[in-house]
């Protein structure tokens, strides 16, 4: 199953501050790691545990680790949306 990446208010203010190939870095790293298998967990995707961000969610939140960074994310399988 393919699912498609919806990303929160915010993330293109926070993205704008990060360098151009960092910012890539990460960008790529989202399509690759979690277009196909966002519930995977590898060394670089988990479950946060106990979590509770001040953002609008579906537990459980997930990291994806890229480099320094960290990406956050929920899953609505059914939707196939990340």
């Amino acid at each position: 199953m393919k699912f498609s990446i919806e990303y929160a208010e915010g993330v293109a203010r926070d993205l704008r501050a990060i360098s151009t190939h960092y910012r890539q870095q990460i960008l790529d790293t989202i399509d690759t790691q979690l277009i196909h298998l966002p519930l995977e967990e590898t060394r670089n995707k988990k479950i946060l545990a106990g979590l509770e961000p001040p953002w609008e969610y579906l537990p459980p939140v997930r990291e994806l680790r890229v480099g320094d960074y960290r990406v956050f994310y929920d899953v609505e399988e059914v939707e196939g949306i990340v």
